[in-house]
């Protein structure tokens, strides 16, 4: 009998421990599962897309992979300068990051980045949405001295141009000052202290040097440059000219008169006007940030003026340190489907990567341009979403002379 019981409690005993591993060993397998789930570290501009889909994301790549993914998203960053910035650091994480063209070229110079896989390889053939981008992108990419089109998914294109208060100016005083208005060209009063430039370099920078040739005020030799090369060209002379032009302007900007604010602002023109209840009377302006502020004050407009100026397209990039760049594929993948598309081109006010004969043609995207309050065919026929490319160049990654304009740069800001 005592050894019948004391089997009966050995058997208890292993049956015990035996329920405890399983426990430890089910606990065990969720922490190991927990901390397995993958993470993607994405870098972004600020308000540079429709944050909603970062957590559908989620939800598809699981569906689609069996796998969970987190998603981090930074989206705070204001010009390209900061975002290079992060690829000299080593203790940067990211697997994804959106950036503009001339820097993407600097990137591919310094092999900072992974070629990006667009086949079925990459990315599950049902799945797999890259063949919906414009080709004409890629084609402009092409422009550059390395070939680009391997390096990066574009994600949305635009130009710089200027907006101005039609109450203020007229169409054809706009048109036939052109650069000059950021200038105060037409000498009118209200824009003494109510001009408005971006906080880029590159972008004040080319803005100064097609005024400059627009008042015929440089040497013969910059006559002959195209657009694409004068925008990018760090002549020495071209520097001066430039700097002097820059300090000249600054007697006009919003600083320096009523109008109050900074002299020289980078993103969120469209809060600023709302939170101060200020006219902008001039504005150097990118396309799809003046669209978002033409919706809400109908007398804004903008233009590029006749004498030609910048066409920008911003890709991702995925770094060569990225941790997790098959995931960093399929996120990609997703940003081309049509209705991920329109949603986020809809957000930012730029014309989408993704071909837009392929927007219209899918229910789905035309439907939710419908339920945001467009016209689908006046839309997709919006010459600032999607501006006619001729007299437009790319921004090319400054060759020499880098130093001396960033330093240059900040001379400007601080005086």
């Amino acid at each position: 009998m005592l050894k019948l019981l004391y089997m009966r409690k050995k058997i208890v005993t292993l049956l015990t421990v035996a329920l405890l591993m399983m426990l430890c060993a089910g606990v065990f397998s969720a922490c190991k599962k927990e901390s397995a789930v993958k993470e993607l570290n994405i870098y972004n501009w600020t308000e540079y897309i429709d944050e909603e889909i970062i957590d559908e994301f989620e939800t598809w790549y699981e569906e689609v992979t069996g796998e969970k993914i987190e998603v981090n998203y930074y989206g705070e960053f204001e010009t390209n300068e900061q975002m290079v910035e992060l690829f000299d650091s080593s203790e940067f994480a990211g697997d994804l990051v959106c950036i503009s063209d001339y820097a993407i070229e600097s990137l591919v110079n310094r092999n900072l980045v992974k070629v990006i896989d667009k086949t079925n390889a990459a990315v599950k053939p049902n799945y797999n949405y890259f063949n919906n981008i414009e080709k004409e992108i890629y084609a402009k990419g092409d422009d550059f001295k390395y070939n680009l089109s391997d390096y990066y998914l574009p994600y949305s294109y635009g130009t710089l141009g200027i907006m101005y208060d039609t109450e203020v100016i007229t169409k054809k005083e706009a048109e036939n000052a052109g650069y000059g208005l950021l200038w105060n060209s037409l000498n009118k009063t209200e824009l003494n202290g109510g001009i408005y430039m971006k906080n880029s370099l590159r972008d004040s920078y080319a803005a100064a040097a097609l005024y400059l040739r627009e008042q015929g005020a440089l040497p013969s030799k910059f006559s002959k440059y195209t657009i694409g090369e004068l925008i990018s060209s760090a002549d020495d002379e071209l520097i001066a000219f430039v700097e002097k032009a820059l300090i000249d302007q600054k007697q006009f900007l919003s600083g320096n008169g009523t109008a109050g604010g900074c002299v020289y602002i980078s993103d969120g023109l469209a809060e600023y006007i709302d939170y101060t209840e200020l006219s902008m009377p001039v504005a150097l302006m990118w396309s799809g940030e003046a669209i978002s502020i033409i919706e809400e004050h109908p007398k804004y407009a903008y233009f590029v003026p006749k004498s030609g100026g910048n066409f920008f397209f911003d890709g991702f990039v995925i770094p060569k340190a990225a941790k997790n760049p098959e995931a960093a594929q399929f996120f990609l993948s997703f940003l081309c489907r049509p209705d991920i598309a329109v949603r986020n081109s809809v957000v930012v006010g730029y014309g989408s990567a993704v071909n837009k004969e392929i927007l219209k043609g899918n229910s789905e995207a035309c439907a939710l341009l419908l339920e945001a309050g467009y016209d689908i065919d006046e839309f997709f026929a919006d010459s600032i979403r999607y501006p006619s490319y001729a007299k437009l160049a790319l921004m090319q990654d400054f060759t020499k002379n880098k130093e001396e304009i960033l330093g240059m740069w900040e001379g400007i800001l601080t005086s």
